[in-house]
């Protein structure tokens, strides 16, 4: 991927109960409608109540892998997902835009060793690549449990909050990794463009100070620990021979995203899964 920086950066792609994403749309905009903007309904709160032990250990179980299946039936791990919303009849799952592509199906797993159940998922609500919405709202039938994490609000402040991300980098299983916020809004025009000549920004995204992010790290969930709760979405790193700084999406753009219905649709067929 170029950048006019001389910078290199890469974009890291390599049931209980409830209702498809559009669903919460037509119920967002019928409270709309009412002005009703309350998000309760909805979105689960956080409990601030809850031990950093015991936030972490939902989040590892609520992250899932996301694999894509080529025409050919060929599985690989390419991002990671998690969920975020439960209703009637499946989950929401969260990750990122540049994870998904028509040319793929896609599951996710809970990362078992032997045998990995894997469910079909469907990219129902997508931000467009290149405008600075890289998340993706997926949807999964289910009537197994998931566990669900809340989504809460951008980091604030100068940085320096401490934050976690569940992922899977290089393809060795679920890892969890903590750093720190070095910029909650990068105010620097970083312009993207990546091998398909999609052009983008990071303009205002979250600048961190996380390890451990490598391929198949992209679609994270960033935990802000003093929030118990999602602040983005792990989409990148910028990288120079002496040292990296890695970039999420701030949540506070999917959530308006979610809430207004701003975003552009990705139209994807629903085709039958290889054996």
């Amino acid at each position: 991927m170029k950048c006019f920086l001389p910078i290199l950066v890469l974009v890291l792609s390599l049931s209980a109960h409830a209702q498809s994403i559009s669903d919460i749309l037509k119920s967002l905009q019928q409270q709309d409608q009412q002005k009703n903007t309350s998000k309760v309904m909805i979105l689960p709160k956080a409990d601030l109540r809850q031990s950093e032990a015991d936030f972490l250990k939902n989040a590892y179980e609520a992250t899932f892998l996301l694999y894509r299946q080529d025409a050919g039936g060929n599985m690989s791990a390419s991002c990671t997902a998690t969920a975020i919303i439960a209703g009637q009849g499946g989950y929401a799952l969260l990750t990122a835009a540049h994870c998904m592509s028509d040319d793929y199906i896609y599951f996710v797993t809970r990362d078992e060793v032997n045998p990995k159940v894997f469910y079909q998922v469907d990219a129902e609500m997508c931000g467009k690549k290149g405008s600075g919405l890289d998340f993706c709202f997926l949807h999964v039938t289910t009537t197994d449990k998931f566990v669900v994490v809340p989504l809460g609000v951008n980091p604030g402040g100068i940085g320096g909050q401490a934050v976690a991300s569940i992922e899977s980098p290089l393809g060795l299983g679920k890892q969890v990794f903590r750093g720190s916020v070095a910029s909650p809004h990068v105010k620097r025009p970083i312009l993207l463009k990546d091998k398909n000549g999609i052009e983008g920004d990071w303009y205002n995204y979250i600048l961190l100070q996380l390890p451990g992010v490598n391929p198949a790290s992209s679609g994270s969930a960033l935990l802000c620990m003093g929030q118990r709760a999602i602040c983005g979405v792990v989409v990148g790193v910028m990288a120079t021979p002496m040292g990296s700084e890695q970039v999420a999406q701030p949540i506070d753009i999917v959530v308006n995203a979610l809430e207004a219905n701003h975003i552009a649709y990705r139209a994807k067929s629903r085709v039958k899964a290889k054996k």
